[in-house]
């Protein structure tokens, strides 16, 4: 099975598995009925699939759960293994402050927030040669995280950049940039 879509070695794995299934990225995309230039897009970090295109990619490579090379538990989105030992120490840690839960959810929230900001900015460092050349550039990127998430994220992004002014609209599927090179202003 294939790590969860949101796994920082999501991409990695998924090529793996295709390669070790000998199909290329068009065949990837026939057998489990998805747009043709997506396997590519999900391979170099440009989208992230739901869970759904997820379930189709791991039927289309034949991928069983017990072929999961992490021993990961998949929840929707996210990939977390918890052992026992570990979440009575998470339980006695947080007597008085908050939950086990409320701490995982704290943890998968600061990785959501890590994997935008990875997101991001490997899509502004691609596109820096456009952006010094023409003086701006608009990116689309494809994924599926909350707003507070993607705010929260952008507050670095933008922190990374001070060259640039960098404007951002979430939709519930894309994060939408653009990005002007501040030194090209009039």
């Amino acid at each position: 099975m294939l790590p969860a879509p949101t796994a920082i070695n999501f991409p990695e794995e998924l090529k793996r598995a295709r390669v070790n299934s000998g199909l290329t990225l068009k065949q990837l995309a026939e057998k489990a009925e998805i747009s043709e230039v997506m396997p590519g897009r999900y391979e170099n970090r440009k989208a992230v699939p739901t869970h759904e295109t997820w379930d189709k990619l791991n039927k289309a490579l034949n991928l069983k759960p017990e072929e999961n090379r992490n021993n990961e538990y998949i929840v929707k989105d996210i990939s977390i293994e918890i052992k026992d030992d570990v979440y009575s120490r998470l339980e006695s840690n947080t007597k008085g402050f908050q939950t086990p839960s409320d701490t995982i959810g704290m943890t998968i929230y600061s990785h959501e927030v890590l994997s935008v900001i990875k997101m991001v900015t490997a899509s502004i460092e691609s596109s820096e040669e456009v952006i010094q050349e023409c003086g701006f550039r608009e990116k689309n990127i494809l994924f599926h995280y909350s707003s507070d998430v993607i705010d929260e994220a952008m507050l670095f992004v933008l922190k990374m950049f001070p060259n640039y002014t960098i404007n951002y609209n979430c939709t519930p599927n894309a994060l939408n940039l653009n990005i002007e090179n501040r030194s090209t202003k009039s």
